[in-house]
């Protein structure tokens, strides 16, 4: 019995370094026009990408192309990227 428990107690060991700790959710960002708009107009279409998915350099160019998708004017635009941004 004792040998049973031991190689269950080992096998628990092993399968959580294999798989490792469950990792904590980041803290939510603090509200914002931006955070508003990026959850409402990217949100309701696909899941939303964490701000550090892409670079501040490539930001633009991806709400570039779904600006008119997501029916977002220009300072709109600006308001998302100025979120992700400071996210990033």
């Amino acid at each position: 019995m004792l040998r049973f428990i031991g190689t269950c107690l080992g096998l628990t060991v092993a399968a959580s370094v294999l798989l490792g700790c469950p990792q904590q959710e980041p803290a939510s960002a603090p509200a914002s026009p931006g955070l508003d708009l990026y959850k409402a107009r990217c949100g309701n279409c696909h899941q939303l990408f964490p701000p550090h998915s892409y670079t501040d350099y490539q930001w633009p160019e991806v709400l570039g192309r779904m600006q008119s998708n997501a029916g977002l004017r220009d300072e709109q635009v600006e308001q998302v990227l100025l979120y992700l941004r400071s996210n990033n």
